[in-house]
Order: C-alpha cells, then structure tokens, then sequence
C-alpha cells in the first residue's frame, strides 16, 4: 500500500499498484460469492415456505374432506338390473354398495334394464 510521506520508486509504487488491484479483485470476488450464497439461502427458504404452505392446504383440505364426510350422505346411484334391483355407492371410508331389492316384482313383458355405471 502506498504510504503517505515516503517517496517510493517508480518499481515500488507498480507493485503496490498491482497488490491494490489484486485486493480490489478479490474483494469483489467475495462480494460476489456471498451475494449468491445469500441468493442460494434465499432459495432454499422460498421452497421451504412453498412446501409448508402446500403441506397446510393438503392438511386443510384433508380436514375438510373428512368433516364434510361425517355431515354429508350423499349417494351415486349406479343404475339397476334386469329384475329392477337399484345399485348405489355410498361415499366414506369403505366405500360400499348398497342394493335394493324392488317391493313389487317386475311384470312379464316389461323391458330389461341395463345396469349403467356413473
């Protein structure tokens, strides 16, 4: 570095120049290394919000289906068959079907009834 009040040779000061400006490089060399090291750990903190906040929705939503699933009796008629037996799905944990059985047989000669799905 130079040095206020001594007289350097011209070799002196192109050496001083020189340890300046590698300094100077590595200074910066530094700042750049820790500004994407600051952008790295900016990163990895973003994908951590984004997976916590996506973990809540799927636990809210869970949450949801479940409540939703204790209040709600909702059933999916399937269709019948040819002897007038309804089948239904009902929703819930074991996802069953039900059939019922018609009170009053068919009568002879009425058209048979293809069992559909929905």
């Amino acid at each position: 570095k130079l040095e206020e009040g001594k007289k350097l040779t011209p070799k002196q000061q192109l050496k001083a120049q020189k340890e300046e400006e590698k300094e100077e490089k590595q200074r910066q060399k530094d700042a750049a290394a820790a500004a994407k090291a600051a952008k790295a750990l900016e990163r990895e903190e973003v994908a951590k919000l984004e997976e916590e906040e996506k973990a809540a929705k799927v636990s809210i939503h869970k949450s949801f289906e479940s409540k939703l699933e204790q209040h709600a009796v909702r059933a999916t008629p399937l269709g019948c068959d040819r002897s007038h037996r309804e089948y239904w799905l009902f929703p819930g944990r074991d996802r069953r079907i039900f059939v019922c059985e018609p009170v009053d047989p068919p009568k002879a000669g009425e058209g048979r009834v293809k069992l559909t799905a929905c």
